[in-house]
């Protein structure tokens, strides 16, 4: 009542807070230009404090990628919450020559950013969708990992020349490198390669982060 002015302090702990987390809506593939790109059009990113916050993601320092130059790049994405709390994601970004990839298998994953705990191993043939080739859709099925194309809609000749051909998608040319440490928290990445008959390599990436619960 005497207008004197005085502070207090608290310290505030969230039971329930957990960091940031990233999206992939579509794998981080990009053909080659002469133009800009935005890279950052598949990625997306959620906190449980403010909710949406993808447009305050942003490339790190030092994160260079050429347009007009094909490889992989490893970038470092970054977003940070009305907390103060700042989560970064490394990532690769293929820069691809579009003649050599069409030529090539398209293997598409149902994702390509998982977030697991420590122990929760994933099993990287769970995530492979289908198998692109020659206009040819190949799907996983349960016989240990083969491949097979439905042929239910095809003329009696198309399924006759089909059979008669050696298989361009099955397990023995696929090649998964799973480089995850599950006991260890960070960002790994799951390589799947396919090579066909001629030699064309099709490549895709799922990034998985291991983090403490």
């Amino acid at each position: 009542k005497d207008n004197h002015v005085s502070k207090a302090q608290r310290r505030m702990t969230y039971s329930d807070y957990v960091p940031p987390h990233f999206c992939l809506s579509a794998p981080m593939r990009f053909p080659v230009t002469s133009g800009s790109v935005n890279y950052l059009k598949n990625i997306s990113a959620w906190d449980c404090l403010d909710g949406d916050i993808s447009g305050q993601i942003t490339f790190t320092a030092g994160s260079v990628i050429n347009t007009d130059t094909a490889s992989d790049y490893k970038v470092i994405l970054e977003v940070t919450n009305s907390a103060g709390d700042t989560v970064q994601l490394p990532l690769t970004i293929t820069v691809y020559d579009s003649m050599l990839a069409n030529a090539a298998p398209t293997i598409e994953l149902s994702d390509y950013l998982i977030y697991t705990g420590i122990g929760q191993k994933l099993e990287p043939l769970d995530y492979i969708t289908r198998v692109i080739y020659h206009n040819t859709e190949y799907e996983l099925t349960d016989e240990e990992g083969t491949f097979a194309v439905n042929t239910e809609d095809w003329s009696n000749w198309a399924k006759k020349e089909f059979a008669e051909r050696e298989p361009a998608v099955n397990r023995e040319r696929f090649q998964i490198n799973d480089m995850v440490n599950y006991q260890v928290p960070g960002t790994y990445e799951i390589i799947y390669e396919l090579t066909d008959l001629e030699g064309n390599t099709g490549r895709m990436i799922l990034t998985v982060v291991v983090e403490e619960q």
